[in-house]
């Protein structure tokens, strides 16, 4: 069994007791997606320009991962996710002066990437070997860390 966290994405209902990791300022439509064949769900993703969004995330993970009484303590690997991420969300002025004074290429698939590279790091360091969805490999503007085990969902050939 391989714990699963698939953020930055799949994360809408940590909102409700962590709104502070997540953005805000860009407008709903740009938040929306289709889920399910359903036009226009407003989904949450995690805000990659808030520091607190890792350290979040990384004691959440040292806390599964614990030698002491963690649920996944035995286990090697964790797929961090990474796919249907709603990026419009990060269309919004703090998230664009983040993407500015880092550097990052590409605006929202920038941050992105951003992302990836920081929750593999924090995995990595925790002793963990990272698994991501093909999303990691080909929605940002970099490549995924070398180590990621990429597990494919869409239909490529």
């Amino acid at each position: 069994m391989v714990p699963e966290f698939d953020i930055p994405g799949h994360a809408t209902s940590w909102h409700a007791s962590h709104p502070e990791l997540f953005s805000s300022g860009a407008p709903a439509a740009k938040c929306s997606t289709q889920v399910d064949g359903r036009q226009n769900v407003t989904r949450e993703a995690l805000d990659p320009a808030k520091n607190a969004t890792f350290e979040f995330v990384e004691e959440l993970l040292r806390d599964y991962f614990s030698e002491h009484g963690g649920a996944f303590a035995s286990i090697d690997y964790v797929h961090l996710g990474a796919d249907e991420v709603p990026t419009g969300c990060w269309e919004n002025p703090f998230d664009a002066a983040f993407i500015e004074k880092h550097g990052l290429q590409g605006g929202a698939a920038g941050l992105f990437s951003y992302f990836v590279e920081r929750v593999h790091e924090i995995a990595n360091q925790l002793g963990r070997h990272v698994i991501m969805w093909d999303a990691a490999f080909n929605k940002g503007t970099t490549r995924p860390p070398k180590d990621v085990v990429i597990q494919m969902w869409l239909q490529y050939g």
